[in-house]
């Protein structure tokens, strides 16, 4: 009498090509990385099982996509990566990263951020206009120098003097 198989095992004989060609499509073009971390590894998994099944589904619809080229794969997971990763360089933030990294950032269409004009005055200052030895916090709006409450009301006398005269 035949040993019968449960119907689990035989649907897995009947298909495990399909699960070799997967294998080989994922060693192929990896995301994974040297890691210890069981949860990392199974992500990384993840990610190229998903990675191959949008190549597939890809050309599947697109059949005449880069039909001349060899490395199709490569250039589509090249496109993908790119696609995803664009708008996050876009809006991170650019403190603190080397310049390369900034150079980079350009080349995928990031704009560095406006670099603020330093403030000539910080802070508490000196009023220009006479001998105060005491610290005062007040600054002319217009020229903004630090000036005391007897040479301002928000402008200082001589950005008011100059304007009066215009």
């Amino acid at each position: 009498q035949a040993q019968r198989k449960p119907e689990v095992i035989l649907h897995y004989n009947r298909n495990k090509g399909g699960v070799d060609t997967v294998d080989q499509m994922t060693a192929e073009y990896s995301c994974n990385r040297k890691n210890n971390r069981w949860p990392m590894k199974t992500f990384h998994g993840m990610v190229d099982i998903v990675c191959s099944n949008a190549y597939i589904m890809w050309i599947e619809k697109y059949p005449k996509w880069c039909e001349d080229k060899k490395s199709r794969r490569q250039l589509f997971l090249e496109e993908l990566a790119e696609e995803m990763i664009t708008p996050l360089i876009k809006r991170r933030n650019w403190s603190g990263l080397q310049k390369p990294i900034k150079t980079a950032m350009t080349l995928f269409g990031a704009t560095p951020p406006a670099e603020k004009e330093p403030s000539r005055d910080k802070g508490r200052g000196f009023c220009y206009l006479c001998a105060h030895k005491k610290r005062i916090r007040g600054k002319c709006e217009v020229c903004d120098l630090s000036v005391c409450s007897d040479h301002s009301q928000n402008v200082c006398d001589i950005c008011v003097g100059a304007t009066s005269k215009d």
